[in-house]
């Protein structure tokens, strides 16, 4: 049995994802000489769990799990206005656009973990809605690491604008030279009727 690599996420609208492609560049010039693998456009998302390696006889339970979980829901509407950096400001490894703390978000993830747990998937510690930016190289110096920590505080009043997630969708990601590929295997619309 093949085993895939999986994520379940959620896609920003068109717009969103032109107002972060023209802050990104942005940033991408202002730290022109730090090395960071920045985000395809096409591949940016929202993640709500990240499942790993699966076998593929697995898909149609995570898919029930994705069914059950999001049934109740209705489009959720988000704003994109903070940026940060994971693990630490202090040390900046994952460069990422912040989601207001949204409670709806919040409650999806929560019952996705939920319903996944009994199919052996561990839950994340804690949710942190945010949308990748770009990754710092590990051999980055600690004065390319502070450089871009002192970007970032500069940046600290982005906003970037309100969204709408209409859909949970279950993702096949491919790792190639080029990039991650990701695939939709599966997509759950979302109720279209404001909570």
């Amino acid at each position: 049995m093949k085993n895939v690599r999986l994520f379940i996420a959620m896609d920003f609208s068109s717009q969103i994802i032109v107002e972060v492609t023209n802050f990104q560049n942005q940033l991408r010039r202002e730290l022109s000489n730090i090395p960071i693998r920045w985000v395809a456009p096409e591949t940016m998302h929202l993640t709500l769990q990240f499942l790993g390696d699966v076998p593929q006889n697995q898909i149609p339970a995570i898919q029930e799990a994705i069914s059950t979980s999001a049934a109740g829901f209705s489009v959720i509407p988000v704003h994109i206005g903070s940026i940060g950096s994971f693990p630490s400001y202090k040390n900046p490894q994952v460069l990422w656009l912040g989601i207001s703390s949204n409670q709806t978000l919040k409650k999806i993830a929560t019952q996705l973990q939920a319903a996944l747990q009994p199919l052996g998937f561990k839950p994340e510690k804690e949710f942190m809605p945010h949308l990748t930016l770009g990754r710092l190289n590990r051999m980055a110096s600690r004065e390319q690491q502070n450089l871009v920590s002192a970007v970032l505080a500069r940046w600290q009043s982005v906003d970037i604008g309100e969204d709408r997630m209409r859909e949970v969708i279950l993702y096949q990601s491919d790792l190639t030279q080029r990039g991650p590929i990701y695939t939709a295997l599966f997509r759950f619309p979302l109720k279209n009727v404001l909570n």
